[in-house]
């Protein structure tokens, strides 16, 4: 499985309903390698509805208050 893969599936599996703090831990090497994986223009169908890049995943996680560890 790619790593973006494991990250999508680490959100669906460990989303969290209600309010609770987000940790994210992910080097930089990771988070780049997410980047070139699926470049910065790709995007995706969010549970909300909307469209949305790779990039917003940061904020797609303080919004859905997932914590993840992908060190």
């Amino acid at each position: 499985m790619s790593l973006m893969g494991e990250l999508i599936d680490r959100l669906v599996r460990r989303r969290i309903k209600g309010r609770a703090a987000t940790q994210i831990r992910m080097s930089p090497r990771s988070w780049d390698q997410i980047i070139s994986e699926v470049g910065e223009q790709e995007g995706f169908i969010a549970s909300d509805g909307r469209v949305r890049s790779f990039l917003d995943i940061p904020v797609i996680l303080d919004e859905a208050a997932v914590g993840l560890d992908l060190r």
